[in-house]
């Protein structure tokens, strides 16, 4: 796998002139120390673009590559970004042009699969990433998570298949179809008698109908049929005949409009729903900003502003804490869209309701009776009740698009509607009359009844067979994409879950060695139904989550980085490297010691680059991770010269000899610190217990006190290091750098100085370990041999535990 070896930057961002980073044919890790503002996170955003072509916190409108160029380089160099790698045969510069193209040097196909595949690969961190993903919403979780795992193409064949099976199953035709072939089937039953679902029923109910008429014909297939409703048209005035059957499918079509006029449940459903969902008019204005909330989230996370700010007005911001409220916002957004979707669906069914009267109206209009004057009223009702039925359709897709009240028009629902029934049902008994005056005799009377009903049988039940045909293909159509949806949904969860099984194992065991006995236990990433992916967790013996709910700021910023870092295991198959750009700020000062612990077991084989602006963390850093062979350089910035690197004088030690190699004697405040911590590192390992003081006051301890007690505990566990001469020494010791280091004049005397470092060293020889780098502790002890001893057992003390 790749490590870096060294990188050059040159005319890019902060650096003007050439700027170098040397990690040696050894590919050591690093740490870069600089101030706020000093061009450090150059480093990151050359490394960034050179892989991904982009930096992402700076690609926005009016920025992009016209921001890559240090504005003091000259117009006819190019920027350069020269990576050299522990594989020589990717090695390759990376160029810009002052008209803003860029180029590799090397252009073979090694290094272009190196360059695709690093493009996948989790390289870099930086503190405006850390929230993002914790704070996302489910349904963005699980798009980030297909990202990563390199199956982001299926989020978008997936919502395809959700979306067509929802239009599929909201299609107003299918919905239609299915409703018409109910009403026929009541239809039959009220007419006939009974249903019928093939031709051989429908040809038996026939031949029972015109047994009275004596027609000496056997209905047994299309033909006969037609040869038999010819032959009761032949025995019958075919005038009344069909004027009779026009007046029955008239009344017929009436009772129907005024079935479905006066059944208007599911459009009532959707107004009670509706009204509540718009009862709390704030609420409501929220939901047209959950896209926006979103957006801004990504925005904010991204730093296309810039760092800690907003986007909207340009002010400074904490971009932690508004991100965490975005994301409650988000949440709670949730739960108003699922309202809105049930009022969704709630207008589904109303406007089938309302246009299933529309149909009723439109049906009953298409039988004109127009020589009959007592049917005029009600057809210019008819006309009148389906105009307004397109008008309120229209009316509520439009205000429920707005989220605008929608309102029960009483005029339309009530007294015109109650006009037109009262109108039907003064006609009803009407048309019977009138189809009753059209026989003149009793057998003419069952000729037209039995026309009537055989007619409407057929017709109906051909009606039935195309609606049955088409309801079929819909059908097959919705269960065959359901199926495919659902077979894809199951796989792509499974495989989901797979991978969020392996990465939760990680991130869960990360987080509980940063967090130790801290009541937060099985971290873990699950999929929540078929929108999401949401991090579980059991706080003090309760499961729950969203992290949010419970966790501070410092411990969503710690599950941040254990996602990442358990990602950087689970998918980067080419580069054993990556970036850590000022990630630590939000760190709490007790968890962060463990975090370099944590690189050291879990990442000892990868090369870290880490930029941090605080020097106190920065010298911990040093102090843990320069005996693993880290390098430490500082960066410094000036308009006239961009940034610059050096090696770091970071370590106590080091700034000692540093100071006495260029002749400069104020030592005295760096042999206090040195012995200080020296003494600390001691007690802490040995357990070394001292009084409380409050206010702070733990952590700045004389050397004497900590020394006293240190001595009483060697003496207490009879150590052998009790009587050393060194720790009656090390009193006068102590002395001079307490005496230095506050207002007194720096050391006179080069021998002095000197003979204190002489001390201090073989104090800590006393308990340190050259070999493993660490002291004795308790931590290794060994109770039945009565030692106590360091990690590699080769420095060990003796201890009686008491």
């Amino acid at each position: 796998m790749i490590k870096l070896r060294r990188l050059k930057i040159e005319g890019f961002r902060g650096a003007r002139f050439p700027v170098g980073l040397d990690l040696t044919d050894r590919n050591h890790s690093i740490a870069i120390y600089g101030d706020n503002g000093g061009g450090k996170s150059t480093i990151t955003d050359g490394l960034e673009w050179f892989y991904m072509d982009r930096i992402d916190h700076l690609w926005k409108e009016d920025c992009k590559e016209e921001c890559l160029r240090n504005t003091h380089f000259p117009d006819d160099k190019d920027s350069l970004i020269s990576l050299q790698f522990s594989d020589a045969s990717l090695n390759a510069d990376k160029t810009l042009t002052p008209k803003f193209r860029s180029k590799y040097s090397n252009k073979s196909d090694p290094f272009k699969d190196y360059l695709e595949q690093s493009g996948k690969e989790r390289l870099f961190l930086r503190y405006g990433d850390i929230l993002r993903f914790v704070l996302l919403t489910k349904g963005l979780k699980r798009t980030e998570i297909l990202n990563i795992i390199g199956y982001h193409h299926l989020v978008e064949l997936r919502d395809t298949l959700v979306s067509a099976c929802n239009d599929v199953e909201k299609d107003s035709r299918f919905r239609s179809v299915r409703d018409q072939l109910i009403k026929n089937e009541a239809f039959l039953m009220q007419s006939i008698g009974q249903t019928f679902k093939s031709e051989a029923e429908l040809y038996l109910v026939t031949n029972k109908l015109i047994q009275p008429l004596n027609l000496g014909i056997n209905v047994v297939d299309e033909d006969s049929l037609k040869a038999c409703i010819g032959a009761i048209k032949t025995k019958s005035d075919t005038a009344k005949l069909e004027r009779s059957k026009k007046l029955y499918d008239f009344h017929t079509a009436l009772e129907n409009l005024k079935k479905e006029a006066t059944n208007t449940k599911d459009f009532d459903d959707f107004l009670d729903v509706y009204a509540k969902l718009l009862k709390d008019k704030e609420k409501t204005k929220k939901i047209g900003l959950r896209q926006l909330l979103e957006q801004g989230q990504q925005v904010i996370a991204n730093q296309i502003a810039g760092e800690n700010i907003c986007p909207l007005c340009l002010s400074e911001i904490d971009s932690s804490i508004v991100l965490q409220e975005i994301a409650a916002r988000i949440q709670e957004l949730e739960q108003i869209s699922k309202e809105v979707q049930e009022a969704d669906n709630k207008k589904g069914s109303a406007l089938l309701n309302l246009g299933n009267i529309k149909s009723a109206a439109v049906d009953a209009g298409k039988i004109k009776i127009d020589d009959d004057p007592d049917f005029a009223i009600i057809y210019d009702k008819i006309a009148s009740l389906k105009t307004d039925m397109e008008n309120v359709i229209k009316d509520i897709d439009a205000k429920f698009q707005k989220l605008e009240i929608i309102a029960k028009d009483s005029e339309l629902f009530d007294k015109q509607f109650n006009t037109l029934t009262e109108e039907i049902d003064k006609l009803l008994p009407m048309i019977k009359d009138k189809i009753s005056a059209l026989a003149d005799t009793d057998a003419q009377k069952l000729q037209f009844e039995i026309f009537e009903k055989i007619s409407n049988a057929s017709r109906t039940f051909r009606d039935n067979l195309r609606l049955s045909r088409e309801l079929d293909i819909f059908e097959k159509q919705l269960g065959t994409m359901t199926k495919i949806k659902e077979d894809f949904i199951k796989l792509q969860g499974n495989v989901l879950q797979d991978a969020l099984d392996t990465i939760s194992s990680d991130v869960d065991k990360f987080y509980r060695q940063i967090n130790p006995e801290e009541g937060i236990e099985n971290i873990h990433l699950e999929v929540i139904g078929e929108e999401g992916v949401e991090f579980s967790y059991t706080f003090h013996g309760t499961k729950t989550h969203p992290p949010l709910k419970y966790l501070s700021e410092s411990h969503l910023y710690c599950l941040g980085i254990c996602l990442f870092l358990a990602s950087i295991r689970l998918f980067n198959k080419r580069n054993k490297f990556f970036v850590l750009d000022d990630v630590i700020t939000s760190f709490d000062t007790d968890h962060r010691i463990p975090f370099l612990r944590l690189l050291q077991d879990h990442f000892k084989d990868y090369q870290v680059i880490l930029l941090t602006h605080e020097r106190f963390w920065y010298e911990l850093i040093n102090a843990e991770m320069r005996p693993h062979g880290w390098l430490f350089n500082d960066v410094s910035w000036s308009i006239e010269d961009g940034i610059q690197l050096k090696q770091s004088v970071i370590g106590i030690k080091e700034r000692i000899d540093y100071k006495l190699k260029n002749g400069i004697s104020d030592v005295g405040n760096d042999l206090r610190k040195l012995l200080e911590h020296i003494l600390k590192e001691v007690s802490f390992n040995l357990e070394v217990k001292m009084k409380f003081l409050p206010d702070g006051l733990n952590e700045r301890r004389m050397i004497g006190d900590m020394l006293s007690e240190l001595r009483g505990k060697l003496n207490r566990e009879k150590c052998n290091a009790k009587d050393a001469p060194i720790l009656d020494r090390l009193v006068t010791s102590s002395l001079i750098t307490t005496k230095s280091s506050h207002d007194s004049p720096p050391f006179q005397s080069r021998g002095d100085i000197q003979q204190v470092m002489k001390d201090i060293y073989e104090f800590e020889d006393l308990f340190f370990c050259p070999n493993c780098r660490k002291y004795v502790s308790t931590e290794f002890g060994d109770k039945a041999g009565k030692k106590v001893k360091c990690r590699c057992e080769k420095k060990e003390l003796d201890w009686q535990f008491g």
